[in-house]
C-alpha cells in the first residue's frame, strides 16, 4: 500500500543495512551504527535465528536464546522504542495441545542453559544434548521456547510481544520475486517435487 502511494524510492531511503551477529557481543554492530539505531529506532522485529530443526544445541543457544537476551539488552538502551516482537514458533510448545496467547514454562531455565553453553564446548554440549532436549524433538523448538522465556521475564520493563507464527514462507512478489532466504521446510519440498525428486 505504502509502495504503491508514495513509490519504492521513499521506502527505501528509510531503509538502511547495518550489518550485525546476535551472536556477538553488541550484536556485532559498530558502536556508531549501535547509537544510530538508539536514538533513532522505535519498533524492533527480532527474527534473527537459526530454523534448523537438526542444528546442534550450543549453536542453536547462541543464535535462537542468547541471540535474544542481546536483543532485549540491545531494546531497553532504544531511547523511543514502541515495541519489541520476538518472533518465535507455533511448535515451541509441543506438550500444549492447544496454544493460547499466553506465557508458557521453558523446558529448562534460559540462564543456566545459556551458561552451560558458554563453559561447555561443542562436543560436551552435543554428548548430552540427547538428554537436555528429553521429549523435545528438535533444538529449534527447545531453544524458542527458552527464547520466549526470556521475553516474557521482560514484559514489565519493555513494550514486547511474542508472535508465533506455525509457518514462514518466502514471498510471492517482494522484496523481488521469487526471493526466499533457505530452502527448509515447505520451500524444499517444493524444490525438490520440481525437479522431480
Amino acid at each position: 500500500m505504502v509502495k504503491k502511494q508514495k513509490g519504492e524510492d521513499v521506502i527505501l531511503s528509510k531503509v538502511s543495512a547495518i550489518a550485525g551477529d546476535v551472536t556477538e557481543l553488541g550484536l556485532g554492530i559498530q558502536p556508531n551504527d549501535l547509537e544510530t539505531l538508539r536514538n533513532e529506532v522505535t519498533i524492533i522485529y527480532h527474527c534473527a535465528a537459526t530454523v534448523r530443526f537438526d542444528e546442534p544445541l550450543r549453536k542453536a543457544v547462541f543464535l535462537n536464546t542468547r541471540g535474544t537476551k542481546y536483543m532485549l539488552e540491545f531494546a531497553k538502551s532504544v531511547k523511543h522504542l514502541d515495541f519489541f516482537a520476538h518472533v518465535s514458533t507455533a511448535y515451541c510448545h509441543l506438550h500444549v495441545k492447544t496454544l493460547y496467547e499466553r506465557v508458557y514454562d521453558p523446558p529448562a531455565n534460559p540462564h543456566k542453559v545459556i551458561s552451560a553453553c558458554e563453559w561447555l564446548t561443542d562436543e560436551q554440549v552435543a554428548a548430552i544434548e540427547h538428554k537436555i532436549l528429553g521429549d523435545i524433538p528438535n533444538t529449534y523448538a527447545y531453544t524458542k521456547s527458552l527464547s520466549e522465556a526470556l521475553v516474557a521475564e521482560n514484559f514489565d520493563e519493555l513494550p514486547a510481544m511474542i508472535l508465533r507464527p506455525s509457518i514462514v514462507i518466502p514471498v510471492w512478489r517482494e522484496p523481488v520475486p521469487g526471493w526466499t532466504d533457505n530452502i527448509n521446510g515447505p520451500t524444499g519440498l517444493l524444490i525438490a517435487a520440481g525437479k522431480g525428486i
